[in-house]
């Protein structure tokens, strides 16, 4: 028999034999043999327990779509010497309840041997003690790590809420601010060119940054640089709606259809004689 490597005695007593910390077969049919008469006692006291019990707790026991704990039959077809086809129920060996494939033969940890361990003696062996410390340990270290990641991530939330909602207090701020405050003529009529209103909309508004030089936050213009011989005003069927253009062909301003043209011009008339810009020969 190969040694225990440091397993006590107890092993060999219950006829387990190890190879490398290795589950062998005996070991498995003693573990499987245990549960399946547990079971069974258990389904004949509470008919409809180890549906109960595969489909919310140990699905494992159920995978292969058969009750482990009922005795297995196979259909054989014979021929007798008239020549008839016979058909009989030949018993097979029942399916394992417990799935011994993947890493269920290792004593080195916890895990489905853990189980497989628990289903062989009567009382625990000193080595679930041991599997089972080890893997406490293990959880705590991952279930600390998990509350880490957790907390660092609702940190990293609320940064973002925190973030998000100082830029809707500010741009609220500034939206209230260029309210209140006397727009100046250029301000105006860039609105106006652009939304249709001189005041401006929350959600495009121009800003004179230096005189005659203006922004919405996306563009910048120096009405110093547009062409005032190459400018001109009309509107213009896009898709389904009728737009007025105000454009030198290098800058556009885009607004609604409905507004006056005549207003437009006087208003751009007058930001080219607070602002002239450049001429050209046509």
């Amino acid at each position: 028999m190969p040694r225990a490597y440091g397993l006590d005695s107890s092993f060999r007593e219950k006829g387990v034999q190890l190879r490398r910390f290795w589950l062998m077969k005996n070991i498995h049919q003693a573990a499987n043999d245990n549960l399946s008469a547990c079971l069974e006692k258990k389904e004949r006291a509470y008919p409809g327990f180890y549906e109960k019990l595969t489909r919310h707790f140990l699905g494992n026991l159920g995978y292969r779509g058969v009750k482990c704990i009922e005795p297995q039959f196979q259909t054989e077809k014979i021929v007798d010497n008239r020549g008839n086809i016979i058909e009989r129920r030949v018993p097979v060996e029942s399916q394992s309840c417990i799935d011994f494939n993947y890493n269920s033969g290792a004593l080195n940890g916890w895990n489905t041997s853990t189980l497989t361990l628990m289903l062989i003696w009567k009382e625990a062996h000193p080595v679930l003690k041991t599997i089972f410390d080890k893997g406490e340990r293990i959880l705590v270290a991952r279930i600390a790590e998990t509350e880490r990641r957790l907390a660092a991530k609702a940190a990293k939330e609320q940064e973002r809420k925190d973030a998000a909602e100082e830029t809707r207090l500010k741009a609220a701020k500034d939206w209230s601010d260029y309210q209140t405050r006397q727009k100046t003529l250029m301000e105006q009529v860039y609105n106006f060119a652009t939304t249709g209103y001189p005041e401006g909309l929350k959600t495009l508004r121009w800003v004179e940054e230096q005189p005659c030089i203006l922004t919405d936050g996306n563009r910048r213009f120096d009405n110093r640089l547009l062409n005032m011989t190459a400018f001109r005003i009309y509107r213009e069927y896009i898709g389904s709606v009728w737009y007025t253009i105000s454009t030198d062909v290098n800058a556009r301003f885009v607004t609604s259809g409905n507004i006056p043209v005549d207003r437009l011009k006087n208003a751009w008339r007058l930001a080219f004689q607070k602002c002239p810009g450049k001429k050209s020969v046509f």
